[in-house]
């Protein structure tokens, strides 16, 4: 992932009703949110995380990543994003692609 915002990143490509939102924090870590509707989990990718994808889930509304520890900027990103796309996988309805800080 060398641009977030030109490519939406590792393997990741864009197709109706995907989501993909991607944010750099300020230690330049870049993460991957994709979310594919009427799916009940959701992917992270964080490039600081031995590239590794983790799967991203519901916990009481709120989202859970696997192992990650992520800090307040991250959190805020994957709440976004998840608050964002839990709709539309309770209700099986896609939305059009989006690109976050593009």
């Amino acid at each position: 992932m060398s641009d977030p915002h030109r490519s939406p990143g590792p393997g990741v490509s864009e197709r109706p009703g995907r989501y993909i939102g991607c944010f750099e924090n300020r230690y330049g870590e870049q993460l991957l949110f994709v979310h594919d509707a009427a799916e009940p989990t959701a992917t992270l990718y964080l490039s600081d995380a031995d590239s590794q994808l983790r799967r991203v889930s519901d916990v009481g509304g709120l989202p859970a990543v696997e192992d990650l520890i992520l800090n307040g900027e991250e959190r805020a990103f994957v709440c976004a994003c998840w608050l964002t796309t839990a709709p539309r996988a309770s209700s099986g309805r896609s939305a059009r692609p989006l690109i976050a800080g593009g």
